[in-house]
């Protein structure tokens, strides 16, 4: 009798100590965001005071915002249409599959010179999905435009020239050279060329951002990185949308430099024009994703400021949608938004949720752990999405979008052909 009332008691204690695992487990906050769900809407209110900007005499530092937000004033005063989340997706899938068609690369002809005048703001097409902007000094004397950063911009180099980005939007025009100035106001740092060649557009089915143009920030002939031999650069994309980012031209200084982690850019500006990098890895609450690692170094990854969320392929985002709902389970499935986002959730009922932190990783030890802004979109409390989907006409193809950079100093490298990451001053 004694024995098997001691061989019940250990089987007491075993369920006991069994259960309290899968409990601390299930409940493990230090790889959780535990966030007030009011706090996931986008605000209405702009906070410039958030972010200061990098300053030195070698470096040149510019406001970065989104066209979507409060911050921003591009159509100051017009009437115009705010696009939905859906709607914004939908440029973003167009955005993609305009990037996805020209990745072999086209014979670059030689530009010719062109002198004509020129006036700004010139106008671009409606179809945009760039969301982030800065604002430039054109020619003497200066004339100030906002244009929008694209590190996946254009590669179509006529002249005359009838340009298609990315993104899907289009325009038509002439070459010219004028002088360029980066500076920011109160800033001792500048960034100066001249001549510098840009595309002036006299012909496009107008634009409802506001913008004046697009600046490509990518490794094509035509780009300002290459028109004026920048070696590095670096920006901060701002979240929430109710602040501001930065983007600096210059090395970042040395006392900051220790907390950038670089990976390599595995591709030569001849072979290819994106800035491609190799993940190998996604975790999601501090647990690797159960799938061959050789899938990421096969494909590569495009990382883009031009597209909003980041696309993986089919096997990758199967695994990563069901260890996320895996912890997201108490949370009431919503509707999907469009065919692009599958992995809703309402949480219209809580006041505080709990979400895993999901942390990508890429070839040399380096670790992109994402803000719960850079985990979810929001359409409203009842319909709050994972930021991450596939792309089903190229299902191979990775691209990492803005979403997951949003918060995070990332850092190009150009001459040293590496990206780095590291702790954003602008969130």
């Amino acid at each position: 009798m004694w024995i098997l009332s001691k061989a019940f008691l250990l089987f007491i204690c075993l369920l006991c100590s069994s259960n309290n695992g899968a409990y601390a487990d299930d409940n493990d906050l230090s790889h959780s965001h535990i966030v007030s769900v009011s706090s996931l809407l986008p605000p209405n209110v702009c906070n410039r005071t958030r972010t200061a900007l990098p300053q030195g005499p070698d470096k040149a530092s510019l406001e970065v915002v989104s066209k979507y937000g409060p911050c921003s004033r591009l159509n100051q005063g017009i009437s115009t249409h705010a696009p939905s989340l859906e709607e914004i997706l939908l440029q973003d899938q167009q955005r993609l599959h305009l990037k996805n068609s020209r990745r072999l690369r086209k014979p670059f002809p030689e530009l010719l010179k062109r002198t004509e005048a020129f006036t700004f703001p010139a106008k671009i097409n409606d179809t945009v999905a760039d969301e982030y902007y800065i604002v430039v000094a054109i020619g003497e004397p200066k004339q100030y435009v906002s244009l929008l950063l694209d590190t996946g911009n254009c590669n179509s180099k006529e002249c005359p020239f009838n340009i298609q980005y990315a993104d899907g939007s289009g325009s038509g025009g002439f070459w010219a050279t004028d002088r360029i100035t980066i500076q920011e106001a109160n800033s001792n740092g500048y960034f100066t060329r001249y001549p510098f060649l840009l595309g002036c557009i006299n012909n496009s089915s107008g634009d409802k951002s506001g913008a004046s143009g697009i600046m490509g920030l990518d490794r094509s002939p035509v780009s300002i990185i290459t028109r004026t031999n920048t070696s590095y650069f670096s920006y901060c994309l701002p979240s929430p949308y109710g602040s501001t980012g930065y983007i600096t031209f210059g090395k970042t200084d040395t006392v900051n430099s220790k907390f950038i982690k670089y990976t390599p850019i595995v591709t030569t500006s001849e072979q290819s024009e994106f800035y491609d990098i190799i993940l190998t890895g996604i975790s999601v609450g501090g647990k690797n994703l159960p799938f061959n690692t050789s899938y990421f170094t096969k494909f590569g990854a495009i990382i883009d400021s031009g597209n909003i969320i980041t696309r993986l392929p089919p096997p990758i985002y199967a695994a990563l949608r069901s260890a996320f709902h895996k912890r997201m389970k108490k949370y009431k499935k919503a509707k999907g938004l469009e065919d692009l986002l599958d992995t809703c959730y309402d949480l219209s009922a809580y006041e505080t949720v709990v979400v895993p932190k999901i942390a990508i990783h890429f070839l040399g030890g380096v670790d992109l752990e994402l803000d719960v802004r850079g985990t979810l979109v929001v359409q409203s409390v009842s319909q709050v999405c994972l930021a991450f989907a596939t792309y089903p006409p190229d299902p191979n193809s990775i691209t990492l979008g803005n979403v997951q950079q949003r918060g995070h100093e990332v850092h190009y490298d150009v001459a040293g052909r590496r990206l780095g990451f590291g702790p954003g001053n602008c969130s």
